[in-house]
This record gives structure tokens, C-alpha cells and sequence, in this order.
């Protein structure tokens, strides 16, 4: 991709120097987020279609779940729901092997999204918007491990507090360790529905 009209070399690349166009096409985490977005909704599509999931399984048998922890991630990253694999993945797998697999994809899944937003804040500066941002907004405690853990059980929660702490640059040993604890209750809940513990 060139350089912008005055900037010589790209150690002067600098977000002072680009306008808002050339920040959006020369923002990594920006277009990872959209390459994420739009495989999620390929592979969600692929899943729902073909039946993917059994495929894999049906050809690769429990080695499928290598494919398939990766491929749940994607999706769960994207705005298209995940479950619908991970309900797949617990019946293969069992109760406690799907729970762990559901689990494992989840939590992969909080580490990228928060890798791709830490990484899109960073290439738009967004430290230095926070300081404009009302109070309210300024002062969100994005790192409490309340919000980071039971943020997560909300609708589309997941988003959000990955999505924050990434770009509120919570340390990411505390964004993953209270992912793990939030993770444990749905990882359980979805496999038990797999394999008829619960009352659908």
C-alpha cells in the first residue's frame, strides 16, 4: 500500500500525518476485525448448510476438534452466534470433553477479539479520544473483574466486555483469567443441553 501524499518514508508514518480514510485502510486490527466478520459469517453460513461440523467429524473423528475449537472462535468473534457449534461439538464430545472444547473455543475467542480491538484502538489513537469522552464514559471500570466476568452473561455481553477491555487496555492476564471463571457456567449449561441433562 503507498505512502500518503507528503509522507516521505513510514518511520514518518504517524496517525498525525493521515487523514480519517487513510487511518481506516492502513488500520491492521480495523481490517482483521473485518476479515474475522466475514469469515464468521462464511463458516457460520458453511456450518448451518452443509453440516460442517459432522463432516468434520465424520472424516477426521475426535481429531476434528482441533478444526473445530479454531472454527467456533471465528464465529463467536463475528456477530453470528456460536452456540449452534459448540451444541454440536458437546454432543460429539460428551459431557465433559464438549463442555471443555466449548470452552476452550470461548476463551480463544476473548483473547482475539480483544487482540483485534487492543490493536484498532492503539492504530486510532482512541486513548487520546477517551480523554474527550463525558466522564461517565471516561471513568467505565472496564478492568473490575465484575464487569469483566458478569458482563459476559448479558445479550451480546461477550462483545462488549472483550471489545472494552481491549480497548480500554485492561491487562490481559486479568481480561483472561476472569473470561476463564465467566466461561465455565454457559460452557456447562450448552453441554449439558447436548447430551439431555437438561429440559430443553
Amino acid at each position: 500500500m503507498g505512502l500518503p501524499p507528503g509522507v516521505s518514508s513510514p518511520e514518518t508514518l504517524t496517525s498525525e500525518s493521515l487523514t480519517p480514510w487513510q487511518r481506516v485502510m492502513h488500520s491492521r486490527g480495523l481490517l482483521g476485525i473485518a476479515a474475522v466478520i466475514a469469515g464468521g459469517a462464511a463458516l457460520a453460513f458453511w456450518m448451518r448448510s452443509s453440516g460442517g461440523a459432522e463432516l468434520m467429524r465424520e472424516q477426521l473423528g475426535p481429531a476434528a476438534a482441533l478444526i473445530i475449537v479454531p472454527l467456533q472462535a471465528v464465529v463467536a468473534v463475528s456477530p453470528f452466534p456460536s452456540e449452534v457449534i459448540a451444541l454440536v461439538t458437546c454432543t460429539f464430545y460428551g459431557f465433559w470433553g464438549g463442555a471443555l472444547l466449548a470452552w476452550s473455543a470461548w476463551m480463544l475467542a476473548a483473547l482475539l477479539q480483544y487482540e483485534l480491538v487492543r490493536r484498532t484502538a492503539q492504530d486510532f489513537d482512541f486513548e487520546h479520544a477517551r480523554r474527550r469522552f463525558p466522564k461517565r464514559l471516561r471513568d467505565l471500570p472496564a478492568s473490575h473483574p465484575a464487569f469483566l466476568i458478569v458482563g459476559r452473561w448479558l445479550p451480546y455481553g461477550a462483545h462488549v466486555v472483550n471489545s472494552l477491555a481491549g480497548a480500554y487496555e485492561v491487562p490481559v492476564t486479568r481480561h483472561l483469567w476472569c473470561a476463564a471463571v465467566s466461561l465455565v457456567p454457559p460452557s456447562l449449561i450448552i453441554s449439558a443441553l447436548a447430551n439431555g441433562l437438561l429440559a430443553p
